[in-house]
């Protein structure tokens, strides 16, 4: 299973950082200065995404798809780890043993 989880997590981060240099490509398409704010500047980001929405809605899924998947693998990773998988979760971390 976590196996899985790190292909999901590795194709999400693909995805993402597709769509995120696509966003920056069409911020430079727009104007060399929203490509450099874009770029350098990530809150800009936001603001440029609002206002050029109709350029940008392919890129934005693709970056919030892969996002989607990258925290989706992440929860599968830690829903299966070890100490789930053989019941550790009910051990107690130390155990206070009374020396009299």
């Amino acid at each position: 299973m976590t196996q899985l989880a790190i292909v999901i997590c590795i194709l999400g981060f693909i995805a993402a950082l597709i769509g995120d240099l696509w966003i920056i490509v069409c911020a430079f398409n727009k104007n060399i200065l929203w490509g450099l704010g874009v770029l350098f500047i990530q809150p800009i980001i936001i603001a440029f995404v609002i206002l050029y929405f109709n350029d940008v809605k392919k890129p934005l899924f693709i970056w919030v798809l892969g996002l989607f998947l990258f925290l989706c693998g992440m929860l599968i990773a830690t829903g299966s780890t070890p100490s789930r998988q053989n019941g550790w979760e009910n051990q107690p971390a130390y155990e206070f043993k009374d020396y009299e």
